[in-house]
């Protein structure tokens, strides 16, 4: 009998085939990690929010996990990484199923590389699949030690969202310092996503957090939301609006995917007369008589402060009896100062 001859003439075995052993385990535990995320992917938590601080009363925490710490900002970035480390084991598993359906997989090439894969290495579809991770600090903190936990956040590069609702009255009832102007120092890390917007100005500050929502980069946004303990007439809504058109608040968006340069990451939409150092507006109110009447002038940075009840301390109300023509209205006074004697 001649081996080669007979092994010509028959048929070609087409039974199965044994795996290699380190085959079938890797198969299995990618298997194992597909169904295991597909099992507890309807229990899994959509948001983890991190606040730093007493909540917004009515916020809706459907499907959210809650974690609070004082420093919610640095605590932030140990979350994202625990929840990506357990997405990695998942994402790891789908690129060896594929390597295996194509029947690609070899060893020497993808088990160094597979063994090194972690978050960076997302799609930016994989890094959508993980829970957004929402920051709510203290404000006041962010004027002291909290400064320096955003900076290690806004540098750390994970898709965080930070928002912080922030009024003129957050600096303090002393009018001696300044305030930290938050959103101009994210924009000085530049690669971060940078929405500065107020309540008063509802369509501006939803479609930036919309883009926000849909951005694998880090995100803060400045949200001009005033307090109100009743100790002014106004309303939120009012002073919130004063506060925008006083350039307190004014709105912008610092986006590094919309180009190169400043000029096209940077807009500047929905800003009152922007091409006016104050802008000037025409206000309906009611008189001392009780009457209605309108009111026009430049509304500045003095009538969004006057509105505070924190700042009220460094204003007088002149009687109508006391008015006379050496007095001058504030924009009118600061222009003249700008122009010199």
């Amino acid at each position: 009998i001649n081996p080669a001859a007979l092994a010509k003439a028959l048929p070609k075995y087409s039974g199965s085939k044994r795996l290699a052993e380190a085959r079938k385990l890797r198969i299995e535990a990618a298997r194992g990690a597909l169904e295991g995320w597909l099992r507890d992917l309807d229990r899994a938590d959509e948001v983890v929010l991190v606040h730093g601080g007493p909540l917004p009363a009515g916020l809706d925490l459907d499907r959210a996990k809650v974690v609070s710490h004082p420093d919610a900002l640095g605590l932030a970035i140990g979350i994202f990484d625990g929840i990506a480390s357990e997405m990695v084991e998942v994402l790891r598993a789908v690129r060896v199923a594929r390597l295996e359906v194509e029947g690609a997989y070899e060893p020497e090439l993808h088990d160094e590389m597979l063994e090194r894969f972690d978050w960076r290495a997302f799609t930016g579809d994989e890094l959508l699949l993980l829970p957004r991770v929402v920051v709510l600090p203290d404000a006041r903190r962010l004027r002291g030690e909290g400064l320096a936990s955003l900076s290690a956040l806004l540098r750390a590069g994970r898709p965080v969202e930070v928002v912080v609702p922030i009024a003129l009255g957050d600096a303090g009832a002393s009018l001696e310092g300044t305030q930290a102007e938050l959103g101009y120092l994210a924009m000085a890390h530049r690669e971060a996503l940078v929405l500065q917007s107020s309540v008063a100005r509802v369509e501006h500050l939803s479609e930036g957090i919309a883009r926000m929502a849909r951005s694998l980069r880090p995100s803060l946004a400045v949200v001009g939301s005033p307090t109100f303990d009743g100790g002014t007439a106004s309303s939120p809504l009012f002073v919130a609006a004063v506060d925008h058109a006083a350039r307190v608040t004014p709105c912008f968006c610092y986006d590094p995917e919309a180009g190169t340069s400043l000029a096209t990451r940077l807009t500047l939409a929905d800003n009152p007369q922007p091409e006016r150092i104050w802008p000037e507006l025409s206000i309906p109110c009611v008189d001392a008589a009780g009457a209605e009447q309108t009111l026009t002038g430049e509304l500045t940075f003095a009538h969004a402060a006057a509105l505070e009840p924190t700042l009220r301390e460094h204003f007088r109300t002149i009687p109508r009896e006391a008015w006379n023509d050496e007095q001058v209205e504030l924009g009118s006074y600061l222009a003249a100062m700008e122009s010199g004697p």
